[in-house]
């Protein structure tokens, strides 16, 4: 399974519809842990971002700044993470930080709609390889099993 960041506003309920329509991921979700210090739930972002394979980032319409998204998308990049970025901020097309958010992104999305189905299909491909990995290893298994026993015959 992936493990998921969510980095957005956090006025919306977003992010239980991203992890209803992508039931089978790992979420680490900035509003779970419930810190107030700036710098332990920084601390605690920064973890989870490491942790993380992808970062879903929301810049939604409600969110009244995004200053805290683009802070994490930089350390996202930095750490070299596939970077899944919705962005509705229609006015926001040619400004200079979106821009640069939009950089550093693996994909670039102006719906969560789109980007829920992007992750989703990331998540279907991964469990698929691992589904063949999975069979790879038991059939190579078995074949050594097989081996070993034919050497009692």
């Amino acid at each position: 399974m992936l493990t998921v960041y969510l980095a957005g506003g956090m006025h919306t309920e977003w992010r239980e519809r991203v992890k209803k329509q992508v039931p089978f991921a790992i979420f680490l979700d900035p509003t779970s842990h419930g810190l107030r210090d700036e710098s332990a739930y920084t601390q605690w972002d920064l973890a989870a971002i490491e942790k993380s394979e992808i970062v879903f980032a929301y810049l939604e319409k409600e969110n009244p700044s995004g200053l805290g998204m683009m802070f994490e998308l930089g350390y996202a990049a930095k750490a070299a993470k596939t970077i899944i970025l919705v962005n509705e901020w229609e006015d926001s097309a040619e400004d200079t930080y979106v821009g640069m958010a939009r950089a550093t992104a693996s994909v670039y999305y102006t719906s969560l709609e789109a980007g829920i189905n992007f992750l989703l299909g990331s998540c279907i491909d991964t469990l698929f390889d691992l589904r063949i990995e999975q069979e790879q290893n038991e059939s190579y298994i078995k074949e050594e099993l097989l081996n070993y026993l034919k050497g009692y015959e």
